[in-house]
């Protein structure tokens, strides 16, 4: 029942972030890896920023990271990010975990339960902040005259208050925190800068304090927030375009930058449409993927000459010494690159359209197949739709915007996105997608839809 068999694993390292139990998960994994593993063979980092350990493995080639996190879900919550040769593992991979778990647990599998006098501890082998510094830094800089710049950083009480104060101020710049002492318990909001109401501390603070940006992680910091000199929250969509721009300009600053040779950049399903027009307008070859973190890595260390990915999650993926980076403190360090030459008005020139935040309601994934089927039958009959796009769900372009519906990765919900160009198109798509759901609904034997957050966003729409 084995999922890495042991000769396959290598050297491990291990880590967590600062949710509490974290440090007796690693503790009871390290034992049990032990079993497999030669103990001179495991490394455990303790608490530490997953970025860093990234920029340590370029060099160390750990065959196996396993980073204890719930990233930004609620506190109370807990789990493992496993990377096999840098890469996560995939899909398969965790529904083969899954079911193991499962037959242990229904074979009545007698569990080793957790015990400090049986469970040796771990020794700290603690990793140097200048380690992952000195990387970045080392890094092609294209600029010679620069802004220095006033930051806010809010580390949402999670790992990225390890770190990029330092790195930031190392670049030059001056940095003021909120929230950056590790939490697990995450007083002061839910790291989660995906969503509006956990920025308002950081908007109010970098208007306060008259800053140029601020920057805002999740617990894992693999997340990015924006927010600009005015407290006003730059939407994922329009931090990717700034990335596109950026990354385009570091890229050919490099001495064996090739003209010739083609760029490749990856974006997930559920992105604007303005970030394949960016990318084709950058000069670079637009790819579509899955959304999900795996996906996203695993697309992009694929695609020979691919640059990097973005999501509308907020989570960025570079590709650096033959490793995929997923580091909002790295996301953050190259924004920052490309303010610092232009100023923190750029943001103001970025395109937008309107776009209603990102709505999840109850939905049975076993029903899903069959609503797709409906909803693309309607919008042929009603939306007059230019295309579709199904690898990950159904996507539906008009004219006037688009409409995305998938399966939510992690729990029993459906996703929903919507784009336009104008208030009328959105309000059309919304009061379209109302309108199916509702008609599928009735078609079902038990009520399985739960629609009470849909009509609200008819009024929360506009530029974000």
């Amino acid at each position: 029942m084995e999922v890495l068999p042991p000769q396959n694993i290598g050297s491990v390292l291990i880590a967590h972030d600062a949710r509490e139990g974290g440090p007796e998960l690693a503790k009871a994994l390290y034992n049990a890896l032990k079993t497999r593993v030669k103990s001179e063979h495991i490394q455990f980092a303790g608490l530490e920023h997953p970025g860093l350990l990234a920029i340590h493995n370029i060099h160390k080639n750990y065959g196996l990271i396993i980073y204890i996190t719930a990233s930004h879900n609620p506190v109370g919550f807990n789990g493992f990010k496993i990377y096999c040769d840098s890469l996560p593992i995939d899909s398969e991979t965790i529904k083969l975990i899954a079911y193991n778990m499962k037959r242990l647990a229904d074979a009545d599998f007698k569990f080793l339960h957790y015990s400090e006098e049986i469970f040796e501890q771990p020794p700290i082998e603690e990793i140097e902040n200048s380690e992952y510094i000195n990387a970045l830094l080392s890094e092609p800089d294209y600029c010679h005259e620069k802004y220095i710049l006033k930051i806010a950083i809010d580390g949402g009480n999670g790992v990225a208050g390890l770190i990029a104060r330092e790195l930031y101020e190392k670049m030059g710049h001056e940095v003021l925190e909120l929230n950056c002492i590790p939490d697990g318990a995450f007083p002061n909001h839910h790291p989660d800068p995906s969503v509006p109401d956990n920025l308002m501390q950081l908007r109010k603070f970098v208007v306060e304090h008259g800053c140029d940006i601020g920057l805002a992680f999740d617990g894992d910091a693999d997340r990015l927030g924006v927010v600009d000199y005015q407290g006003q929250i730059i939407g994922s969509d329009r931090v990717f375009i700034f990335l596109i721009r950026e990354m385009m300009k570091f890229y050919k600053s490099y001495s064996d930058y090739d003209p010739a040779k083609p760029v490749h950049i990856v974006y997930d399903i559920k992105s604007s449409r303005h970030i394949q027009r960016e990318i084709e307008a950058a000069g670079a070859l637009p790819h579509l993927s899955k959304t999900g973190h795996s996906n996203m890595m695993q697309k992009v260390a694929q695609i020979e000459g691919a640059l990097f990915g973005g999501e509308y999650s907020g989570h960025y993926y570079f590709k650096k010494d033959g490793l995929i980076l997923n580091d909002a403190v790295y996301s953050g360090f190259r924004i920052l690159r490309f303010i610092e030459e232009v100023g923190p008005e750029a943001f103001e020139h970025l395109p937008h359209d309107l776009m209603v935040p990102e709505i999840r309601i109850p939905y049975p994934r076993e029903l899903v197949k069959g609503l797709l089927l409906h909803v693309k039958d309607s919008a042929q009959k009603n939306l007059n739709p230019i295309s579709f796009t199904e690898i990950d769900g159904l996507r539906i372009e008009i004219e006037g915007g688009f409409l995305l519906m998938r399966p939510s990765n992690t729990e029993q919900k459906l996703t929903i996105v919507i784009e336009a160009t104008s208030e009328e198109e959105l309000c059309k798509l919304l009061d379209f997608t109302i309108a199916v759901l509702e008609d599928h609904e009735e078609r079902l034997k038990d009520r399985a839809i739960d629609l009470k957050d849909l009509e609200p966003t008819k009024s929360k729409f506009g530029p974000h």
